[in-house]
């Protein structure tokens, strides 16, 4: 029933569970999402005790930050050993999640509900949770939100003016540098008509 894919924790790390730490929180989110970050990637690694802790504090104590983190576990393309990717418990994880008012979980429900990809879309929505998940200090949303903005993504107007908002609440929020400045680069670009340059 599992399917065993042999890579660890630090490939899925270098596959984007990175930018995830770099993008701080208020400290109520940031404690138990360094615990929980923690315990995933153990889980990830093969190492069942993390597993069953997780899916424990998930399912049987609605913990927010443990429903996040397990949702990235089985989520379909997180190359993990031994995990079975469950699409639908996903899907309802990151949606509970989000509606208990984790921000990492409101910005990777709104980002499912912007795209369509795996689940249902809906703009507006999807618009809402990014919104809410950077008021409540998540870096990485008003990033998103700079962008869609920037380059009228979603069927969005562009509006330079939001885009450099958002851009602001990023920076005042400790995006890193790197981020930043490809994010600047990027409206500026959009702004002057210019395709940015691919890395």
């Amino acid at each position: 029933m599992f399917r065993t894919i042999v890579i660890g924790a630090a490939a899925a790390w270098a596959l984007g569970g990175g930018a995830a730490l770099a993008d701080r929180l208020a400290e109520h989110w940031q404690t138990p999402r360094t615990y929980y970050i923690e315990l995933s990637h153990r889980a990830c690694d093969g190492d069942e005790m993390a597993r069953e802790i997780l899916t424990r504090d998930a399912w049987d104590d609605a913990n927010p930050v443990a429903m996040g983190n397990l949702a990235w576990l089985i989520r379909p393309d997180t190359p993990c050993i031994g995990v079975f990717h469950d699409r639908r418990e996903w899907l309802t994880l990151q949606k509970e999640s989000a509606e208990m008012g984790y921000p990492v979980s409101m910005f990777n429900w709104g980002t499912i509900l912007l795209t369509g990809r795996y689940g249902p879309e809906d703009f507006l929505s999807g618009m809402l949770y990014l919104e809410e998940a950077q008021a409540q200090g998540y870096a990485g949303a008003a990033e998103e939100l700079a962008r869609i903005y920037a380059q009228g993504r979603y069927g969005v107007e562009p509006d330079q003016d939001a885009a450099y908002m958002f851009f602001e609440r990023a920076q005042s929020l400790g995006l890193d540098e790197g981020r930043l400045t490809r994010l600047i680069d990027l409206i500026r670009n959009a702004e002057t008509g210019k395709r940015p340059k691919l890395d």
